[in-house]
């Protein structure tokens, strides 16, 4: 794409500087840090990335009550999933103006027109009203909150070997994949969007799952009866750790095979992840779940894991 949209990364980064000092919105703001401010070095970096990325556009807004900053990403991995184009929409920095917020989503729509996206979704701070009543104007419906929490993985005290844990073997993948198409989560927010043809969806979980091991992510497994039964994707973003000064680790994506379920199973693996992540000598580790998944949330709250972020996702059809 051409950068036709958005000043160059370091004169957008010169705009927004001023205003960060007040500003509460960004995903990583209250994330543990021992890089004072750590948070703003992160967002200039994710910003430069984002310019820097042929599948980003950046579209920006500035009038004399407040500026707004989208990335709007069109990922080709997307596209030959679904069979048509689709986007997502990241409010990097919006601030003091539902007016700028309007007209720079307006534009990003146009440009999504222009480019002939089906289907856009976005995710923005839940407490940036703002932006969601801007996305509402704009014609896009709500379909999930999702609560970003942290926890200190150190805390954690059982050794992967007591929890029943290890690292996924090579000759294994396919069976993961299996069990994430199958027993995935079905109230995720394209599950949840009735447009989305849910065996499409379903396949999406083993998709991701193979891509990972493709990317070199850890990939945990537990086992029953003899054979795996449940996975967790993880990842250790060098990016979040170099910025916030803490060593940082991700709880990304997990399955477990409906049969397994009721055994204690679920919950040896989410220990064991932490447990993993810790012995990789990582200090903190953040996760993601849907308020409506209640099982998730008692299974971060039993580990210790406390908010830090909030997020609205929300989606919009052309055609």
């Amino acid at each position: 794409m051409e950068g036709t949209f958005a000043p160059p990364a370091d004169q957008l980064w010169s705009s927004i500087l001023p205003r960060l000092d007040d500003y509460r919105h960004d995903h990583y703001y209250r994330y543990p840090a021992r890089t004072e401010d750590g948070w703003k070095g992160l967002l200039r970096d994710r910003l430069g990335a984002a310019a820097a990325d042929p599948e980003t556009e950046l579209f920006f807004s500035d009038d004399k009550q407040g500026q707004a900053l989208v990335a709007l990403r069109t990922r080709s991995w997307d596209e030959q999933h679904f069979g048509f184009r689709i986007g997502t929409i990241e409010l990097m920095f919006g601030e003091g103006s539902q007016a700028a917020c309007r007209d720079c989503l307006m534009r990003v729509l146009e440009f999504c027109g222009e480019q002939q996206l089906r289907f856009v979704s976005a995710r923005v701070s839940g407490d940036q009203l703002d932006a969601v009543h801007a996305l509402e104007d704009l014609g896009f419906r709500y379909i999930e909150n999702i609560i970003w929490p942290v926890a200190d993985c150190r805390k954690e005290r059982a050794s992967t070997e007591e929890l029943g844990v290890r690292l996924l073997d090579d000759e294994q993948l396919e069976r993961i994949a299996s069990i994430a198409e199958i027993n995935q989560y079905q109230r995720g927010h394209y599950h949840c969007d009735p447009k989305f043809a849910p065996r499409i969806v379903d396949s999406l979980y083993a998709r991701w799952v193979r891509t990972a091991h493709q990317q070199k992510k850890p990939i945990l497994v537990v086992e029953h009866e003899g054979g795996p039964a449940g996975y967790f994707v993880l990842d250790l973003p060098a990016d979040l750790s170099a910025s916030l000064g803490y060593r940082y680790g991700g709880m990304r994506s997990l399955g477990l095979q409906a049969a397994s379920r009721g055994k204690g199973l679920g919950r040896r693996l989410f220990r064991g992840a932490v447990a993993w992540l810790r012995d990789q000598g990582c200090d903190y580790v953040d996760s993601g779940y849907a308020t409506k998944n209640h099982l998730s949330a008692r299974l971060h709250q039993g580990a210790n894991f406390n908010s830090v972020y909030e997020e609205v996702t929300m989606h919009w059809w052309l055609r």
